[in-house]
């Protein structure tokens, strides 16, 4: 354990002090507009202590840059929104140019018509824009931006500062397009689309589920599909994360192993190549931070070091978070956060002092299963009020299926370029291993109680349920010291 906490302990330290900065500032919104003074006292401050040689420095300016960083945004964010409602005191809509920062969802109108729904933001505060069709032409895309009016709710869909608003669109006046290489990289998307298609039109189904789990192209999914998934605790594999990036980063790196490339330069040569496949799938927040994780693991070999994941979470986080401070507010990006710190810990503090023999095999992936599930339970009771009791067996074997459907799925679209026949063969097998992944979850979500209901958790709880799982776990390493080479060797 101290080899463990030796190497990243101190990172994950400094992502605690970020983070109490960050809820400092954030708590003391009425005063976020003297942010300028704050940082100017903090500097001063800052250099006259180290000037004197004050210990414990480093700790108080990573404190206090969180704090700074936090007070900041919240002043963008009061000062962006103030403007909007401002500028239609006169009864008029304002004029707003929002950016499509996500998929584009075309619905139609109550009151006739089409309504082009996608997430975008004013300021740091996002948005769901509602906009009707009329007068630009044509439909948004991801990375256009539409200049419009209308008006941002002034209260939000959720409890929080930085909680997504609604924006009723009035009238869309004008798109500005995509660049040359957004549309190239929309035209490669679309290839890739079709090529993960091929030989699957027995069963447009699970076609669509194929292109939802390798590209993240959700629109196919009915909501009857989805609510299966979400009861069963497994529609996590229809986000471009962790999982993907890996297997993608996993197989990249092996190709160029092949191919004779020295172990310190596949890493560095494999990220142009995972940075096109998570630009492909929409640069979804998840994938980015996925990505940047494996990117720290992968180039530390090009600069002498040693890959520590650990370490590579915590710079993750603290890049992430140092950013954008408001993200302290995004669900998903706290569930991920914390789902994969936990699997770390499991894989870098608990596993390697388990007998062999469950370290491997159906023991192994069950440990896996068992540390995503306990991680995620406390932020899914707390933010969502729902508890996937069903989602600790299901994922053991889902998880291994949707990642047979991601290697086999690149296969067949890698492969779909150059030999077309050979890619209906992985396409099926990747259909194969996905309609026995929809099969599981169908089987898990009509067990009654597969997923819970319960009163939203509080912070306090939270945490409790951490300790009580890190003591358990301490208790069950130093037990598994004691005897060692008695029951096992």
């Amino acid at each position: 354990m101290r080899r463990f906490w030796g190497a990243g302990g101190a990172a994950v330290g400094a992502v605690g002090l970020l983070l109490a900065g960050i809820r400092l500032g954030f708590a003391v919104a009425p005063l976020a507009s003297a942010w300028p003074w704050v940082a100017g006292v903090w500097v001063v401050a800052a250099l006259t202590g180290w000037g004197w040689r004050v210990r414990l420095m480093v700790p108080f300016l990573v404190l206090g840059f969180g704090f700074v960083s936090a007070a900041r945004v919240e002043d963008l964010r009061q000062t962006a929104l103030e403007e909007h409602w401002r500028s239609g005191s006169d009864g008029r809509a304002p004029v707003v140019d929002l950016p499509v920062d996500g998929e584009v969802v075309v619905r139609p109108h109550r009151r006739g018509g089409e309504v082009a729904c996608f997430p975008s933001h004013v300021g740091p505060t996002p948005l769901w824009a509602e906009l009707p069709m009329t007068g630009a032409g044509r439909c948004p895309q991801v990375g256009d931006v539409v200049r419009c009016t209308g008006w941002v709710s002034r209260k939000a869909l959720r409890e929080g500062l930085f909680a997504r608003r609604l924006f009723w669109g009035r009238e869309m006046m004008d798109i500005t397009d995509v660049s040359a290489s957004a549309r190239l990289l929309s035209a490669l998307t679309t290839a890739c689309v079709r090529r993960a298609g091929l030989g699957l039109s027995w069963c447009p189904e699970l076609a669509a589920l194929n292109r939802a789990i390798l590209l993240g192209q959700r629109a196919g999914l009915d909501a009857r599909q989805r609510q299966v998934f979400v009861t069963a605790g497994t529609i996590h594999v229809f986000a471009i994360s962790g999982l993907h990036v890996m297997l993608v980063a996993l197989m990249l790196v092996r190709a160029l192993g092949v191919l004779g490339v020295r172990l310190p330069l596949r890493g560095v040569l494999a990220l142009p190549a995972l940075a096109l496949y998570v630009f492909m799938t929409g640069a979804r927040p998840s994938a980015v931070r996925a990505a940047m994780m494996v990117g720290f693991y992968l180039v530390a070999p090009a600069v002498g070091r040693r890959g520590d994941s650990l370490v590579a979470w915590a710079l993750t986080a603290l890049i992430v978070y140092g950013l954008s401070p408001e993200r302290v507010f995004d669900a998903g990006c706290t569930f991920s956060f914390v789902v994969m710190l936990g699997l770390v810990v499991w894989m870098k503090g608990v596993l390697p002092h388990l007998p062999a023999r469950l370290q491997q095999g159906v023991g192994g992936m069950l440990g896996i299963s068992l540390a995503a599930w306990i991680a995620g339970v406390p932020v899914a009771a707390h933010l969502f009020g729902r508890i996937a009791l069903g989602g600790l067996l299901a994922n053991l074997v889902v998880v291994n299926l949707a990642a047979l459907t991601v290697a086999f799925g690149l296969m067949g679209m890698v492969l779909g370029f150059v030999v077309p026949p050979l890619a209906v063969v992985f396409n099926n097998l990747a259909a194969m291993s996905t309609g026995m992944m929809r099969e599981v979850s169908m089987a898990v979500a009509v067990v009654p109680g597969a997923s819970v209901t319960v009163a939203s958790w509080s912070v306090a709880l939270c945490l409790a349920w951490y300790l009580g799982w890190v003591l358990a776990f301490a208790v069950m390493v130093r037990l598994c010291g004691k005897v060692r080479g008695i029951w096992w060797k």
